[in-house]
């Protein structure tokens, strides 16, 4: 059993077109178990995510409540 996260090895294959079912199957059978697969391509998803909304460094998730956050406190004053 691999005992690392693949992320570079799903962003190579997004990269090269491969979908989310695809990746699963060659990871698996490469040795990843599912969390690990499934893990990496969570963390693949939040990178390309944040890259979209302009900051890869906060998940879109927590962007999007912050803009929110900003926004409220905005209209308080």
């Amino acid at each position: 059993m691999v005992t690392d996260t693949p992320v570079e090895k799903v962003m190579v294959m997004k990269q090269q077109g491969y979908d989310n079912s695809q990746i699963v199957q060659i990871l698996q059978r490469d040795g990843y178990t599912s969390a690990q697969v499934f893990d990496a391509l969570n963390q693949v998803e939040l990178r390309s995510g944040a890259s979209a909304m302009g900051n890869p460094t906060i998940p879109q998730h927590q962007q999007l409540q912050l803009q929110a956050e900003q926004q409220s406190s905005v209209e308080e004053y």
